[in-house]
């Protein structure tokens, strides 16, 4: 569950989807999830998705990127936090 945003700098508490921007990320040890049977068949495990949080006035600035288990905030190029779901 989202509790606050994802910038470790800021303490904005999660409240309502319109504020914001929210990132699916798939996280973790992804070992295997590419690898095939020699028939073409997918070989893996299920995927460990999580959802993270930046919250409106952190957006639009920064975006997340996939760090290990986690997420790092950083510089935007192109901020907009118009679009809800990233992925």
């Amino acid at each position: 569950m989202i509790s606050k945003c994802a910038n470790p700098a800021c303490s904005e508490s999660f409240r309502y989807l319109h504020d914001g921007k929210i990132f699916l990320f798939e996280c973790g040890d992804d070992r295997g999830m590419n690898a095939s049977a020699d028939d073409g068949e997918f070989v893996g495990g299920p995927r460990l998705l999580r959802c993270f949080w930046l919250c409106g006035a952190c957006c639009r600035t920064m975006t997340l990127i996939p760090e290990g288990k986690g997420v790092k905030a950083v510089p935007a190029q192109n901020p907009d936090c118009s679009r809800k779901l990233a992925a």
